[in-house]
């Protein structure tokens, strides 16, 4: 990424695509197949997402998604509130403040987006 500004500027930028786009510069990405049947999948609560998340795939096993499922519910109260949460729901607000928290779940859901194989993201 390009990066514009003052030096500052510039190193916050730098160490904010470091840390957001810490991708390995030999993995091929390019060819990853599309991922069909996400529309069609049966809108669950974000503690149901969570528990069928953990239950079918064993890196989450350990991991407890309660206070993940406080945060992200807390936050899109927190957002209707002040009526921000736009076309999204409660729970799909809730889901993508889950899924950017440093977890088992952001770890294991991007390297089950990177495969070829889209079976692997059938627990998702």
């Amino acid at each position: 990424p390009t990066t514009k500004g003052p030096p500052l500027v510039m190193a916050q930028q730098s160490a904010l695509a470091g840390r957001v786009c810490a991708l390995d510069p030999a993995e091929d990405l390019s060819n990853l197949n599309p991922i069909h049947g996400v529309g069609a999948a049966p809108d669950l609560s974000l503690t149901d997402a969570c528990a069928a998340a953990q239950a079918g795939h064993p890196a989450l096993t350990a991991w407890d998604p309660t206070v993940s499922v406080f945060a992200g519910s807390r936050h899109a109260k927190r957002l209707a509130s002040h009526g921000t949460l736009g076309p999204l729901t409660l729970d799909e607000v809730g889901a993508v403040h889950v899924y950017t928290q440093e977890s088992p779940l952001y770890h294991t859901l991007n390297a089950a987006l990177r495969q070829r194989d889209r079976q692997t993201l059938t627990p998702f």
